[in-house]
């Protein structure tokens, strides 16, 4: 009786003893909280600041960064061989928009040369600004509706220029992507939007009154 409860004594001195060193391990595993001397330094820039942990939306804005740069070669870029690659997508756009004004008496041949213009003029914004950067700016909850009737109207219009060919379609389609392409630009001017509301209200004013 005796020798167990001098054993039952020792095991639980060591368990105690086990669990107080574990408490200890705990607690030299938190960082102790910085100085005064320490936040001095990082306020005047000798020190660098604690690095925060990412938020899920930091991860996913750079996971997606990491897939641009590996799906697109434009990522990879450098800024001599981007000005170089805008340039060359805007002056093919200029071409073809001054094939299509000149060719305006054929519909279907101006469709297609404007369509492909503006999809030019779209893909040299991929080189200045990245093409993940461009679609998240396209995507953004005041200009994804503009966005993506004006990638719907481009596509459908270049679609319908070349297999169907109707004269009614193409104009159609070509109003409604200069519509939406000139409302989603007017999102980045400061009251451009309020500006082009009240002058279609104007204008439709006239024939209503």
């Amino acid at each position: 009786g005796s020798s167990a409860g001098m054993f039952s004594s020792w095991t639980g001195g060591l368990g105690r003893g086990g669990a107080h060193a574990q408490v200890g391990a705990n607690a030299a595993e938190v960082e102790p909280p910085p100085s005064f001397l320490s936040s001095i330094k990082t306020f005047v820039g000798m020190e660098e600041p604690p690095r925060q942990p990412e938020t899920w939306q930091q991860t996913a804005g750079r996971k997606c960064n990491e897939l641009g740069e590996v799906l697109c070669p434009c990522a990879r870029l450098s800024y001599t061989q981007r000005i170089i690659g805008f340039g060359v997508c805007a002056a093919v756009g200029v071409l073809l928009g001054w094939l299509a004004v000149s060719l305006i008496i054929f519909p279907f041949t101006f469709g297609l040369l404007y369509s492909l213009c503006i999809l030019c003029f779209l893909l040299s914004t991929f080189f200045l600004a990245g093409p993940m950067e461009q679609a998240k700016s396209m995507m953004q909850p005041h200009r994804i509706v503009s966005s993506l009737v004006f990638l719907g109207a481009l596509v459908g219009t270049i679609i319908i220029a070349i297999t169907v060919g109707s004269t009614i379609l193409i104009l159609i389609g070509i109003v409604i992507q200069t519509a939406a392409l000139v409302w989603y630009v007017a999102s980045y001017v400061p009251f451009a939007r309020d500006a082009i509301s009240s002058g279609i209200k104007s204008i439709t004013g006239l024939f209503t009154s």
